[in-house]
């Protein structure tokens, strides 16, 4: 499932960039990412050079789903691995778009890295470099193997059954071409990267082996919810076909959540026209190797804002049940007193309440009940 460039007999390393101006506005036009943002087109130089304040971008990663801004559980992905953008290749793009599809589709959540490791992991693409050493174990001469310069870290399910994957290209060759570089304006404040700083050496697999929503009981639940939409008709195709029809960015920082979105006036979408059938199965047959005929259905839709999706996590109705019970514990313990508003504009007087009356043998609310030895 790796994704494959080869520079002379290597998989994954840098071999320059075939990107020229007008694939970059064609971008832009498809408000990919703003017209404001600065761009540059790569010169001779076989691995990228970025000025100060320079991002590196890949246009087949725009085609999967990404777009600038880049969103915040995209940053965070990259922050808690220590991940540059050119360590994903293309296919590593979709699954992540497919991945944001069913949560703010159908889960109605903010993806989170927690969830996320629930369900995936990565692992290295490693390429030979032609050396041989001895295996201290085998004694046999074998080839070094390094992690590949670029889409090293590689997408995987952790358990099949678990989650309806969206099955991409066995290899994307060369996608890596197609670097250019982006950089915010001068003089403006506005952040419309949110891009780390390049950084051209491998990935560290830091926290690779980690699980930071392991006893999280709000992903235990929304693993629950993902199994009961799997079962309702949920499929592959519905991840993919659903931000594709949706003509939104999984991976750009949007205002609206999928299941938030309205209608082809939302301000989430990149274009208000409807995807053509035409389009669509070429996008679909591009990215992933689907078997998708111009007879698709959905075998579940994403939610949107007219039907919203039920709460799948337990930290709101936590928040409400806790509010409720402070506001009741507020009203219990408030002296029996009320103020009285004067006319006049005073300061309010307390007025006394009646004691209340106890039938004989009847318990106040609150005594502790004295057991008889």
């Amino acid at each position: 499932m790796a994704d494959n460039g080869a520079a002379g007999n290597q998989r994954g390393a840098w071999k320059g960039s075939n990107v020229n101006e007008l694939q970059i506005l064609m971008l832009r036009r498809a408000r990919k990412f703003p017209r404001d943002l600065e761009f540059r087109v790569p010169g001779e130089e076989l691995a990228p050079t970025p000025r100060p304040g320079e991002r590196v971008v890949f246009r087949a990663h725009f085609d999967r789903g990404f777009g600038l801004p880049v969103s915040k559980f995209f940053r965070d992905l990259l922050d808690f691995y220590r991940l540059q953008p050119h360590h994903l290749g293309a296919n590593a793009v979709m699954l992540l778009s497919a991945f944001v599809t069913l949560c703010e589709g159908y889960l109605g959540v903010r993806p989170t890295v927690a969830l996320w490791s629930r369900l995936f992991q990565f692992r290295s693409f490693r390429v030979g470099t032609g050396v041989t050493s001895t295996d201290p174990k085998t004694k046999k001469q074998v080839e070094v193997k390094v992690m590949a310069e670029c889409g090293a870290a590689v997408i995987y399910v952790r358990k099949a059954g678990n989650y309806p994957h969206p099955t991409p290209p066995q290899s994307i060759k060369d996608w890596q071409l197609g670097f250019f570089y982006v950089s915010n304006p001068k003089d403006d404040d506005r952040e419309m990267l949110n891009l780390p700083e390049f950084s051209l050496p491998p990935p560290t697999q830091l926290h690779w082996s980690e699980r930071p929503g392991e006893k999280d009981t709000d992903v235990d639940r929304q693993m629950e919810r993902i199994a009961e939409l799997m079962k309702a008709g949920l499929k592959d195709a519905d991840l993919v076909a659903g931000w594709l029809c949706r003509r939104v960015l999984p991976l750009q920082r949007r205002c609206h959540r999928i299941c938030d979105m309205t209608g082809k006036l939302d301000p989430t979408r990149i274009s208000t026209f409807q995807i053509e059938m035409e389009e669509f199965l070429h996008r679909m047959h591009t990215i992933t190797t689907l078997k998708v005929t111009k007879d698709f259905k959905f075998g579940l839709r994403a939610y949107n804002r007219n039907n919203p999706p039920p709460v799948v996590c337990f930290f709101l109705r936590s928040l409400i049940s806790c509010s409720c019970s402070c506001f009741l514990l507020l009203i219990r313990s408030l002296p029996l007193a009320v103020c009285c508003l004067r006319t006049d504009g005073g300061w309010p007087v307390p007025l006394a309440l009646p004691p209340r009356q106890i039938r004989v043998g009847q318990k106040r609310s609150g005594d502790r009940v004295r057991v008889e030895h």
